[in-house]
């Protein structure tokens, strides 16, 4: 058997789990995101073993993340590997970037709200204090 180590989850990561679910990225892309942001690749296994994500967990938090062309996957073949092909996952952009998206879209949500309520408050006569 081969022996391999795996870092896993301290509540440290966690937190910054939660940090980002705050934001608006859901409980499983966060941990995915946390683990990625601290190991360059990894494979599918390897995020469920040091989140304690289950593998369907594991898979829809990177279609997530996928879809906010934030993770890259690619996919690889060993020669000596039977079975099926093995996905490695990374992270598609650095953390000042992941931040400057995230920050984007609050302050874009949060313009649109004011205006949706200037709207409402002009079609109403409501007169703001």
């Amino acid at each position: 058997m081969k022996e391999v180590q795996i870092k896993v989850f301290d509540d440290q990561d966690f937190i910054n789990a939660d940090l980002f679910k705050s934001l608006g990225i859901n409980r499983n892309a966060s941990q995915v995101l946390v683990y990625l942001l601290h190991n360059d690749k990894a494979n599918s296994r390897d995020i469920e073993i040091a989140t304690g994500l289950k593998q369907p967990q594991v898979s829809r938090g990177l279609k997530f993340l996928r879809s906010m062309l934030i993770v890259d996957s690619i996919v690889i073949s060993e020669k000596s590997a039977k079975g099926r092909k093995q996905n490695i996952h990374s992270l598609y952009v650095d953390i000042n970037h992941l931040i400057n998206m995230i920050d984007n879209q609050i302050y874009t949500e949060y313009r649109n709200k004011v205006m949706t309520l200037n709207n409402l408050s002009d079609f109403y006569g409501v007169v703001h204090e």
